[in-house]
């Protein structure tokens, strides 16, 4: 789960159905991907963060909170962070 993701949803009011109309998918798929349960490639992370004013960063965004993640890779922690040294967020 993403539970920085799901945190500024709430905070920003951005709703799973605005996920789901910005990736052209069903409701129901983009809270599976919101909550970690199907993976979510890079692009659909990046696309995600574009509908953030703040706090946006991919980093932040879809720090890993339990196994699994982007693409199904697992950074062998429980709370590890899957863009770790790869985004440069400036």
């Amino acid at each position: 789960m993403y539970k920085n993701l799901k945190a500024e949803m709430i905070k920003q009011d951005i709703k799973a159905k605005d996920i789901a109309d910005l990736l052209g998918i069903r409701t129901e798929t983009a809270r599976l991907k919101i909550n970690g349960k199907i993976s979510t490639n890079i692009e659909d992370c990046e696309k995600i963060a574009s509908l953030f004013k703040e706090n946006n960063g991919l980093a932040y965004l879809f720090k890993n909170d339990q196994q699994g993640g982007i693409n199904g890779h697992d950074t062998g922690t429980s709370t590890g962070n899957l863009f770790e040294g790869s985004v440069n967020e400036g």
